[in-house]
């Protein structure tokens, strides 16, 4: 029986033993017997509707999802009223064909002007994309250093050699005191922190990379953002403008 027939069952028969008299042969122990049924299909029903309610509020936060932006690395005026948040995977071809092509149209047209704020946040597939763990990683180590976004331009321009010397070469060319960054990244300190927030991703409904997020911060806690549109894969600079002059317009 499936638990909704199930519940409708119980209603039904505390509805009948409610509007009932027992007859005088029905014992004590029978009764008792009859009672602690119920209260077990009661419980099951309980159980079900626990479930609904679960299953119901996930629903929600996937059509509704909010954004924890805090501690990611962003650029532009802070108190824009409007985020972009690209989640993105260094090893990723259309995530470095965006990085080529339209990421610098967008600083300069919307970041550069204070019209929005610009949050990165790591995505990386490594079951596809063996180096991008490691890679996230590494541009967590040069953020200690303040040097996030010469890491992460470096790194998707030495993508195809990630796994040889790649990580190395952009570190050495952003400018990173090397010492420390190898000691940074021999230590594996951010590697949960980046399976935590790829986790977290997948439970908000990203499906692949790159994906962009466009939202307005709350006003009473600016870390957490609204998602309000989103845009999938590789898209045309003209679909960028077109999300963000109209959200930037409201």
């Amino acid at each position: 029986m499936t638990s909704f027939k199930r519940s409708i069952a119980v209603l039904v028969v505390l509805g009948l033993t409610a509007g009932r008299v027992l007859p005088q042969s029905q014992t004590d122990a029978d009764l008792r017997k009859e009672i602690e049924e119920l209260k077990a299909q009661m419980k099951s029903m309980q159980s079900d509707l626990d479930q609904i309610k679960a299953a119901l509020r996930e629903q929600s936060a996937r059509a509704n999802p909010v954004f924890d932006i805090s501690g990611a690395p962003s650029k532009g005026d802070p108190n824009a009223k409007l985020v972009m948040i690209e989640f993105s995977d260094f090893e990723c071809p259309f995530c470095r064909e965006y990085f080529k092509t339209i990421y610098n149209q967008i600083l300069d047209g919307y970041v550069k002007t204070g019209k929005i704020r610009y949050v990165f946040i790591d995505f990386p597939g490594e079951k596809i994309h063996p180096h991008a763990l490691k890679a996230a990683e590494a541009a967590r180590c040069a953020n200690e250093q303040g040097k996030f976004w010469e890491m992460h331009d470096q790194l998707f321009s030495r993508q195809k050699d990630l796994g040889s010397t790649g990580i190395a070469d952009a570190a050495q060319a952003a400018g990173l005191k090397q010492s420390d960054f190898d000691s940074c990244l021999a230590s594996g300190r951010y590697n949960a922190a980046v399976q935590n927030v790829e986790q977290a991703n997948l439970k908000a409904g990203m499906k692949g990379t790159p994906t962009f997020v466009f939202g307005a911060p709350d006003p009473a806690n600016p870390s957490k953002v609204k998602m309000a549109r989103a845009l999938v894969g590789g898209q045309p600079y003209t679909a960028f403008q077109q999300v963000l002059d109209a959200l930037v317009s409201q």
